[in-house]
């Protein structure tokens, strides 16, 4: 009956340390480290019934970005070519810049912020402020 009761003192003591590591949140990742893990090439590759996306955009140390972006759809294609700024705040993704297009010949400026959802040494997950999800993967 001692045995038993020992046994079952263990077993009480180990699920309560599981649950409690279990209940603890993974810790905020800075912002200078979400930074670090940024830098480099991140591409997007989606394809739907009508169409196919194909982006790649590099983010550079010294806080400078470029993006070219193709959209095959109803048989056209638009080519899309980014130059400006990043920087990380809060968790968010901030981009701004010029972006060219290829059906215009007008210079447009855009401004972005992203909730970094997601980042490990593969994978990019970017929220808008819509809700829509962007998953990105890194170059190789």
């Amino acid at each position: 009956m001692a045995q038993f009761e020992y046994t079952r003192r263990w077993i009480a003591i180990a699920c309560g340390v599981a649950l409690f590591c279990g209940c603890q949140k993974a810790p905020k990742v800075s912002d200078e480290e979400l930074i670090h893990r940024l830098v480099g090439t991140w591409v997007t590759d989606e394809s739907g019934g009508n169409y196919r996306f194909y982006g790649e955009n590099s983010f550079h140390r010294d806080g400078m970005h470029s993006a070219d972006e193709v959209m095959h759809a109803d048989g056209g294609t638009t080519k899309w070519s980014f130059s400006g700024m990043w920087d990380v705040r809060g968790g968010k993704l901030l981009a701004s810049g010029e972006v060219f297009r290829s059906d215009s010949a007008a210079v447009e400026t855009y401004q972005v912020e992203e909730k970094i959802e997601s980042l490990t040494s593969d994978e990019l997950v970017l929220v808008s402020a819509n809700g829509t999800r962007l998953v990105r993967h890194r170059k190789r």
